[in-house]
């Protein structure tokens, strides 16, 4: 498959650097994972925040890495909320003695290249520091802004995809993917994050991880945040919140989290959440992490919801049927995505078209509704004899790339509903305790790491001995 806008940084393309320089020093990380030391400053009356990143990270691959490269989303996500002198800079970059290392910033690509001190060696280790500050943008209905409930003197800063993230090597390259705003396309692998965050004493904390406050006086506060094996680290940082809906279920603590206006919504939030996070643990396996949070947060209605490792975002407004099928849809983001994560623009297939046939589950065990109904409401199999552009194991690009007009019409068609169908018809012919013997041990085996739509074919074949029937259904649904 094609990897259509994706900008692959090819290392073997730099210059030859300096010999004499300083070998890596290597240091121990967890299962090879990168570790993020990150200080960040927010100044919420001038909207916007001043941070150090550091990275620690291992040369997984079989090749020298002369330079690493980082993807920067800022830029993406205040040029599309459209507020007028929004900036954003990498103000510095050192290495692990604390010299300037050379580096480009493509500030229109989002693409930050840092050539090291001398190639890093297969299996050796190094370190980068970025210093970095930008403007959150004071709008609603974005990912990244600074934005009011309706009626409310406070505000709430939803800082996502906020630092220079390490891209991940495929290939014989960097991957670095565009920023998309019709769904998500991320690709990241799982790394350790320590964040200190500092910021008014008014503003309560809700975060991938575990959350602390460490100190608060004289008007400011510091509060550390801490993530094992996570993809990303996000920050909702808000004066509107009260004191969260808390529960829990199979050892993991679930807070919801919303204004004493949206207390009927953060209340069916949390008992929603409950009931997936029991679901979905039976069915595949555990969650691993110790709490989820669930937040309430100012986006347009349509969008629904965001996923987050470890937190969810819900779009606020009255209770309504949808309320709970979107959000058990991002709480099996965590099973698929956070947990087994794939490449989200290269094969949306893996996460997204699981989520929405895990809805298929939740309306069935929880909500109490007949097979026989959920078959009729999911049944969008017409559309795969019409175009190849329904095939679900396209690109996020290809199907934008297919007919721009309609690009958001097959990309939604198809990894949401006719994804969901495949899952749902494998479910039929292999039958309920062969199926969900198959996806849990693909949860088990996929678990933190990159999967493969490939590999996810494989592991089918495998736990149904090449079943012609099987074999069919797949042949049906995608073009490879």
């Amino acid at each position: 498959m094609g990897r259509i806008l994706a900008f692959v940084c090819v290392l073997a393309l730099l210059p030859a650097l300096c010999a004499a320089a300083a070998p890596a020093e290597d240091a121990p990380l967890p299962d090879g994972r990168s570790q993020y030391v990150m200080d960040v400053t927010l100044d919420t009356e001038a909207s916007r925040y001043t941070e150090t990143v550091t990275v620690t990270f291992m040369n997984d691959s079989d090749t020298p890495w002369p330079a690493v490269c980082f993807s920067d989303f800022v830029p993406a996500m205040q040029e599309h909320a459209g507020v007028e002198g929004c900036s954003s800079a990498v103000t510095a970059v050192t290495g692990a003695d604390g010299e300037a290392l050379d580096h480009t910033y493509s500030r229109d690509e989002g693409l930050l290249t840092v050539t090291l001190p001398q190639p890093l060696e297969p299996g050796r280790t190094d370190t980068v520091t970025v210093a970095y500050e930008a403007d959150v943008p004071r709008v609603e209905g974005e990912r990244f802004q600074a934005a009011s409930f309706p009626d409310s003197d406070g505000i709430t800063f939803r800082l996502c995809h906020f630092y220079p993230m390490l891209c991940v090597w495929r290939d014989g390259g960097f991957v670095h993917h565009p920023y998309v705003f019709a769904g998500e396309a991320f690709f990241t692998e799982c790394a350790d994050y320590a964040l200190t965050l500092r910021l008014p004493e008014d503003f309560t904390v809700v975060a991938s991880g575990a959350e602390a406050l460490l100190s608060a006086g004289d008007g400011q506060a510091v509060w550390q945040v801490t993530g094992e094996n996570m993809r990303d680290l996000v920050v909702t940082a808000s004066t509107e919140f009260t004191e969260p809906c808390t529960g829990q279920v199979d050892g993991v603590t679930v807070r919801s989290w919303g204004t004493p206006d949206q207390a009927e919504q953060t209340e069916a939030s949390l008992q929603i959440t409950l009931d997936s996070v029991e679901l979905y643990g039976r069915l595949f396996g555990e969650y691993p992490y110790d709490e989820l949070d669930i937040c309430m947060v100012s986006m347009p209605a349509e969008i629904g919801g965001i996923e987050h490792p470890g937190l969810v975002e819900i779009s606020y407004g009255p209770l309504s049927m949808m309320l709970d099928i979107i959000v058990t849809h991002e709480v099996a983001h965590q099973w698929f995505y956070a947990v087994v994560g794939n490449d989200q623009y290269d094969e949306p297939f893996l996460d997204e078209s699981f989520a929405s046939f895990c809805e298929t589950l939740y309306r069935q065990y929880v909500r109490g509704d007949s097979p026989e109904d959920i078959a009729v409401d999911i049944d969008y199999r017409q559309w795969l004899d019409e175009d190849e552009m329904y095939r679900i194991d396209r690109s996020y690009g290809d199907y934008f790339a297919g007919d721009g007009e309609y690009g958001n019409y097959y990309y939604y068609v198809s990894i949401y509903a006719l994804g969901r169908d495949l899952l749902w018809d494998l479910r039929q012919v292999m039958g309920d305790e062969a199926f969900f013997a198959m996806l849990s041990s693909w949860y088990e085996q996929e678990s933190f790491r990159v999967a493969t739509i490939d590999g996810f074919l494989d592991h089918l074949a495998a736990c149904t001995d090449d079943d012609p029937a099987v074999a069919a259904l797949a042949d049906k649904y995608l073009a490879r």
